[in-house]
């Protein structure tokens, strides 16, 4: 074999050798990244639900032990990186969480359920067109007067925040139909009609949802929306 022959070989294997050196660190990072996004299982996260119930909650009104049912869907995971989980059952008081929020091992509240389905709805949006998505949900509960609400997790740097509509719409079920990635329109459950497009709004430092009411909404589904605000505490 030639001398230049041998000198191509040789800086064939050193540039091998650098670009192995370079490439692992970031396998190493990748793999670091994938294993903070797996998922539970249910009975991981029941285990989870039970230890925030007993931090955060006075357990005489409460499961001890919850039973859960995972809803998340394709998109929540993949968009999100988090799982939403409720109880199979009914909520048995008032203060009690209908549905929770998972994120990196970490248990946040959603909604309520008492006296309603809790909750019903959810789906992937930038309703805040800052291009990060938000988790937007519908949930529903009533003692006494049945009331649906839309709620927002926001998540950035920091834990996921919860942002509210400043009112619920009372004795009617509603849904979510998402229009395109900041868009989300409410409408009744049974799709005949529009309520209008929900929005985001940011003033004096508080951050909330409302909605632009379609102007064709009959008046009496207008007389639906009262200003009692959220029950998630």
């Amino acid at each position: 074999m030639t001398r230049n022959r041998w000198f191509a070989v040789v800086v064939s294997l050193l540039i091998l050798i650098c670009s192995c050196l370079i490439l692992n660190p970031l396998v190493g990072c990748c793999s670091a990244e994938n294993t903070a996004y797996t998922r539970l299982t249910v009975d991981e996260a029941e285990k989870l639900v039970q230890d925030w119930v007993k931090k955060n909650r006075d357990r005489c009104y409460w499961h001890n032990q919850p039973k859960l049912k995972e809803l998340t869907t394709e998109d929540i995971w993949q968009q999100l990186h988090v799982q939403v989980f409720k109880l199979k059952d009914h909520t048995e008081s008032i203060s009690e969480i209908d549905a929770y929020l998972v994120k990196n091992g970490k248990v946040y509240p959603m909604c309520t359920g008492f006296g309603g389905h809790g909750l019903t709805d959810m789906c992937v949006c930038d309703i805040d067109k800052d291009s990060k998505d938000e988790l937007v949900y519908i949930y529903s509960w009533g003692s006494g007067i049945h009331r649906s609400l839309v709620c927002a997790y926001r998540f950035g740097k920091t834990d996921p925040f919860n942002i509210s509509l400043a009112f619920s719409i009372t004795n009617v079920d509603i849904k979510l139909e998402k229009r395109d990635k900041n868009k989300v329109d409410l409408w009744t459950a049974d799709g005949k009609f529009r309520f209008g497009e929900l929005i985001y709004q940011q003033q004096a430092g508080k951050q909330s949802l409302s909605i632009i009411c379609d102007a064709t909404l009959p008046k009496e589904l207008k007389n639906c929306i009262w200003n009692s605000g959220s029950s998630l505490h």
